[in-house]
């Protein structure tokens, strides 16, 4: 297994208020994504993408990205031809918040995982609860079932193969955040939260864990970079 890494550098051309961040990262992607026929074609389909992106660094303590400042965000994909894709037509976007100075895709095999942090706030709708969204307080088993059930579901949808499990994927969930992280999307906010996930040595946990740190975890990965993971 590999996945694949498309870091790129930009400078900002308004202010931008941290919450809002990701959503316009997503739509500068999505920008690129619609001159490729390929792509557009992919992307228009009611399945999953395979890729997830980071918001920008370096953090603003502030919480204001600065227009005329220099960024890097990263787009991750276990399929490299989403990332050429993207990288090809950055050229041909106009974008009102963002000037591509540069783009560079580096390739990182399989490597054993201990945990898996989430750098971008994951999202777990949940029904039947007010505002539609799992937070801290809420059950702990419906969190890791859903955090199991969706990677299992990406890696059969992309492989063609359904992995079976001897243990829980997941041993133990730290919450990172005293209250739930609000993502600016549209006219709505999607609130979120930070895990540290200990994920299981057995061989088969270990794929999903690596597929994770890919592609991200749960839900609105692709449009709002949601679930963004590093594995350690």
């Amino acid at each position: 297994m590999k996945y694949y890494e498309l870091i790129t550098t930009v400078m900002l051309k308004k202010d931008l208020f941290f919450d809002e961040i990701n959503w316009r990262i997503g739509q500068l992607i999505n920008q690129s994504i619609y001159f490729s026929k390929e792509l557009r074609t992919i992307h228009k389909k009611n399945e999953f993408k395979y890729y997830v992106f980071s918001a920008l660094t370096p953090i603003e303590k502030e919480k204001v990205y600065k227009n005329g400042n220099i960024y890097i965000f990263r787009i991750k994909s276990i399929d490299e031809n989403i990332l050429k894709g993207i990288k090809e037509n950055f050229v041909n976007v106009k974008n009102n918040y963002f000037h591509i100075i540069s783009k560079e895709i580096s390739i990182y095999g399989e490597k054993y995982i201990n945990n898996l942090y989430t750098l971008n706030a994951a999202i777990c709708t949940k029904e039947n609860i007010k505002d539609g969204y799992w937070k801290k307080g809420d059950d702990l088993d419906y969190l890791r079932e859903r955090i199991t059930k969706n990677i299992v579901r990406k890696y059969k949808n992309y492989y063609g193969e359904l992995i079976e499990l001897k243990s829980d994927f997941i041993e133990y969930i730290e919450i990172l955040n005293r209250k739930p992280i609000v993502y600016k999307y549209k006219d709505t906010k999607i609130l979120g939260n930070k895990f540290n996930l200990k994920v299981s040595t057995e061989e088969n946990a270990q794929k999903l864990a690596f597929l994770a740190s890919a592609v991200g975890i749960l839900e609105k990965g692709t449009s709002l970079g949601a679930g963004y993971c590093i594995a350690k």
